[in-house]
C-alpha cells in the first residue's frame, strides 16, 4: 500500500494553544523526497512532530488523502510511517536485542544488512548504551530500511556520520519508492537530485 497524500493548507501546529510552526502550506505526494529547510528554530522538526499527530493542529486544514485528521487517521499514518528524531535514544540492553525488538518477525538482520553501512557482526554483541552516536544513527537506518515503512520522517539522521557513511545513508534512502521527509543541516540531502527543497516559513 502506498503512502497516503499529506495536505497541509494553511496549517498551524503548536501546544496547549501556543503555535509552534506555520502557517504552512504544503502537499506531499507518495513517493516524494521532500528537504525540510530554514534556519534553526523555525519549526523543522516540529512540523514532523505535527505530522505525526504529536502537535496539535491550531488553525487551518491538515487532510490525509483528502479527509481532514481525526484519531483514526492519525493511527493509522503512524503504522505506516517510520520517524528517527535527531535525540536518537535506543533504550538498554544489547544490539542483538534491540533488533529483535525492532524488525518485523519475520525480518531477520543479516550480515550484508550491517556491512553496506561499515558495521560488522560484532556490533550485535555490543550494549546500545557502549555504542557511539554514529553507530547508533547507522542501526536506526538500518532497521528502518528493513521494515520498509511507506513514510520515511527523518531528522539529522546524518548528523554524527563521515562524508563517506553520509553518502551511504542519502543513496540508500533516495532508492526507496516510499515518501521521505528530512530535516538535515548536512549539504548533501540538498545535492541529492531526488529531493525537492521546502522552506518553512519565518515568524517573529
Amino acid at each position: 500500500m502506498p503512502a497516503p497524500t499529506i495536505q497541509l493548507q494553511d496549517t498551524v501546529f503548536g501546544h496547549l494553544g501556543t503555535p509552534i510552526v506555520g502557517p504552512v502550506n504544503l502537499t506531499i505526494s507518495p513517493g516524494d523526497k521532500l528537504l525540510l529547510e530554514g534556519p534553526s528554530g523555525c519549526g523543522k522538526t516540529s512540523l514532523l512532530r505535527g505530522i505525526l499527530g504529536f502537535l496539535n493542529k491550531l488553525q487551518g486544514s491538515y487532510q490525509i488523502d483528502n479527509e481532514e485528521i481525526s484519531p483514526p487517521a492519525i493511527w493509522h499514518l503512524r503504522q505506516q510511517a517510520g520517524y528517527i528524531s535527531q535525540e536518537l535514544q535506543l533504550g538498554t540492553g544489547s544490539v542483538r536485542d534491540w533488533l529483535k525488538e525492532s524488525l518485523p518477525p519475520t525480518r531477520e538482520m543479516h550480515e550484508t544488512d550491517l556491512s553496506r553501512f561499515q558495521l560488522t557482526k560484532a556490533v550485535l554483541e555490543q550494549s546500545l548504551e557502549d555504542l557511539s552516536r554514529g553507530e547508533r544513527q547507522r542501526l536506526a537506518v538500518i532497521a528502518m530500511l528493513a521494515r520498509e515503512p511507506q513514510l520515511y520522517l527523518l531528522d539529522e539522521v546524518t548528523s554524527a556520520l563521515n562524508e563517506s557513511l553520509r553518502n551511504l545513508v542519502v543513496s540508500h534512502i533516495a532508492r526507496t519508492e516510499a515518501t521521505v521527509l528530512v530535516v538535515s543541516h548536512d549539504a548533501i540531502w540538498k545535492g541529492c537530485e531526488a529531493f525537492r527543497s521546502y522552506a518553512l516559513p519565518v515568524t517573529s
